[in-house]
């Protein structure tokens, strides 16, 4: 009876350490990415949602798995939200802004030969160039498909791995890309992404 405690007590405790350590490589995640918002200033709503889904994803199986560590959770519901007022534009305009102020006091080296696109990072000009020459280096081993970023194969291989990790936290309903996701939400927020006059033909 004693030895089935003792092996219990050691099956929790690892079980405590795995999710600790998952705990603590999320919360990496969200210091390098809120690293990358301040250092980029934002550049595309679009992969602000993807990283964030990515995230609320995450959080979700951590509150499936166990209700434990709750102060962590609290804290990286705290996170997600600050992202969430990022990208529905709270914050935004000053993030706008203080990237538009540091881009105008730093030299931007890296330069386009083919059109007025300069950054300060050799990387976002390799990757800016892929567009003039054409040149897509990801290519899908099932299908031949090819991509020009890495994320774009990645999202594109669940296609044929069936594979749907993002979840709306509303109904339950998966969906394979983010930006799925974050269109299905309008069902339920009734938010309308285009207004305009729609004329009805009869």
């Amino acid at each position: 009876m004693n030895l089935r405690t003792s092996s219990s007590a050691k099956r929790n405790a690892a079980a405590k350490c795995v999710e600790s350590e998952q705990i603590e490589q999320l919360k990496l995640e969200l210091k390098e990415m809120h690293r990358k918002l301040e250092e980029l200033g934002n550049n595309s709503k679009d992969a602000l949602e993807k990283e964030m889904n990515q995230l609320k994803g995450k959080l979700a199986r951590m509150r499936a798995n166990q209700n434990k560590q709750q102060l962590n959770i609290v804290d990286l519901e705290k996170k997600v939200a600050v992202l969430n007022d990022t990208i529905n534009g709270k914050g935004l305009n000053q993030l706008k802004q203080n990237r538009n102020d540091r881009e105008n006091t730093v030299d931007k080296r890296h330069k386009c030969t083919h059109c007025p696109y300069s950054t300060r990072w050799s990387y976002s000009l390799k990757m800016h160039m892929l567009i003039h020459t054409g040149q897509k280096p990801h290519d899908c081993e099932e299908c031949g498909k090819q991509f020009r970023r890495s994320h774009h194969l990645s999202d594109h291989l669940r296609v044929h791995t069936g594979e749907k990790p993002f979840i709306c936290q509303h109904c339950g309903k998966r969906f394979r890309v983010p930006c799925h996701l974050s269109n299905h939400q309008r069902v339920h927020t009734g938010e309308r992404r285009f207004r305009g006059n729609v004329e009805n033909n009869v």
